[in-house]
């Protein structure tokens, strides 16, 4: 896929960029118009989307993964910031959890609990496991 797009991305006929608070939302509409055929979205994003629509039964996932992909979120370890970046979002992650707008935001787009991040910990280059900041070996 990442080939097909770097070869076709300023074709305006083969590839369409959305951008913006309702990209997603949009191209929904475009491609249920017959603008165009393929709408690659994240599974949960696509489906509040067509759920808000009422347009779930005119959609057919292809070509999706039988299992979800963990989101991977990295730091630069020669960055000095890294470590401050770092126990701000899992400090983040802590208060979402804490105030309860994790389980919303798990609502919202159908995401049941046990996807649910590994609270605040994270691993480095290496595989090491970090929390908040500071590397567990």
């Amino acid at each position: 896929m990442d080939a097909y797009i770097v070869a076709r991305r300023a074709d305006r006929h083969a590839l369409d960029f959305s951008h913006g608070a309702k990209a997603g939302t949009t191209n929904l509409q475009k491609m249920l118009a017959g603008r165009f055929l393929v709408m690659l979205e994240h599974e949960a994003v696509v489906g509040l989307q067509a759920r808000k629509l009422g347009v779930t039964a005119q959609l057919r996932q292809a070509g999706c993964l039988k299992q979800a992909l963990p989101l991977t979120i990295g730091f630069a370890r020669e960055d000095s910031r890294s470590a401050t970046w770092l126990r701000v979002l899992a400090n983040g992650i802590k208060h979402l959890e804490a105030s309860g707008a994790l389980r919303k935001l798990r609502e919202r787009y159908a995401i049941p609990a046990h996807s649910a991040v590994s609270q605040s910990q994270t691993s480095d280059n290496e595989g090491r496991t970090r929390d908040s900041g500071k590397i567990v070996r």
